[in-house]
Protein backbone atom coordinates (compact mmCIF):
# COMPACT_ATOMS: atom_id res chain seq x y z
CA UNK A 1 0.00 0.00 0.00
CA UNK A 2 2.96 2.52 0.89
CA UNK A 3 4.28 1.87 -2.37
CA UNK A 4 1.66 2.70 -4.24
CA UNK A 5 0.96 5.63 -2.37
CA UNK A 6 4.51 7.14 -2.83
CA UNK A 7 3.93 6.04 -6.79
CA UNK A 8 0.98 8.52 -6.84
CA UNK A 9 3.05 11.02 -4.97
CA UNK A 10 5.59 11.09 -7.75
CA UNK A 11 3.00 10.98 -10.49
CA UNK A 12 1.55 14.37 -8.80
CA UNK A 13 4.64 15.84 -8.82
CA UNK A 14 5.68 15.07 -12.01
CA UNK A 15 2.56 16.39 -13.32
CA UNK A 16 2.83 19.32 -11.16
CA UNK A 17 5.96 20.31 -12.77
CA UNK A 18 4.57 19.45 -16.02
CA UNK A 19 2.22 22.03 -15.99
CA UNK A 20 4.34 24.64 -14.34
CA UNK A 21 6.86 23.89 -17.39
CA UNK A 22 3.38 24.48 -19.43
CA UNK A 23 2.37 27.79 -18.12
CA UNK A 24 5.63 29.34 -18.47
CA UNK A 25 5.78 28.30 -22.39
CA UNK A 26 2.44 29.59 -22.54
CA UNK A 27 3.55 32.89 -20.91
CA UNK A 28 5.99 33.34 -23.19
CA UNK A 29 3.99 32.15 -26.29
CA UNK A 30 1.60 35.37 -25.26
CA UNK A 31 4.26 37.37 -24.95
CA UNK A 32 6.12 36.80 -28.08
CA UNK A 33 2.81 36.96 -29.85
CA UNK A 34 1.87 40.83 -28.02
CA UNK A 35 5.35 41.93 -29.62
CA UNK A 36 4.89 40.36 -33.09
CA UNK A 37 1.58 42.29 -33.23
CA UNK A 38 2.82 45.55 -32.24
CA UNK A 39 5.78 45.18 -34.50
CA UNK A 40 8.59 45.03 -31.91
CA UNK A 41 11.22 42.72 -32.32
CA UNK A 42 12.33 41.15 -28.93
CA UNK A 43 15.33 41.72 -26.91
CA UNK A 44 18.11 38.87 -26.43
CA UNK A 45 18.43 38.29 -23.09
CA UNK A 46 22.00 38.86 -21.70
CA UNK A 47 23.30 35.39 -20.75
CA UNK A 48 23.76 34.82 -17.48
CA UNK A 49 27.12 34.16 -15.93
CA UNK A 50 27.94 31.05 -14.22
CA UNK A 51 29.67 32.02 -10.41
CA UNK A 52 31.94 29.31 -11.23
CA UNK A 53 33.61 30.94 -14.10
CA UNK A 54 34.52 33.37 -11.52
CA UNK A 55 38.14 34.56 -11.62
CA UNK A 56 39.50 32.92 -8.31
CA UNK A 57 40.33 35.61 -5.14
CA UNK A 58 43.54 36.26 -4.09
CA UNK A 59 44.31 34.12 -1.33
CA UNK A 60 44.81 35.91 2.23
CA UNK A 61 48.87 35.88 3.29
CA UNK A 62 48.54 36.80 6.82
CA UNK A 63 52.42 37.40 6.85
CA UNK A 64 52.69 39.69 3.67
CA UNK A 65 52.08 43.29 4.85
CA UNK A 66 50.58 44.19 2.12
CA UNK A 67 47.49 41.83 2.85
CA UNK A 68 43.83 43.43 3.22
CA UNK A 69 43.14 41.19 6.29
CA UNK A 70 42.21 42.68 9.47
CA UNK A 71 45.51 41.11 10.79
CA UNK A 72 47.49 42.80 8.08
CA UNK A 73 45.73 45.98 8.14
CA UNK A 74 47.42 45.75 12.63
CA UNK A 75 50.71 44.25 11.40
CA UNK A 76 51.35 47.37 9.29
CA UNK A 77 49.90 49.56 12.52
CA UNK A 78 52.16 47.97 14.41
CA UNK A 79 55.33 47.78 12.93
CA UNK A 80 56.29 51.14 13.29
CA UNK A 81 55.68 50.84 17.29
CA UNK A 82 58.17 48.05 16.98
Amino acid sequence: MESTIEYLATLNTDYNATLDELDMVRYENRKLRAWVAHGVEPAEEEPVEDPADAPRRKKARYNDPEARTIYGIMRTRMLPLL
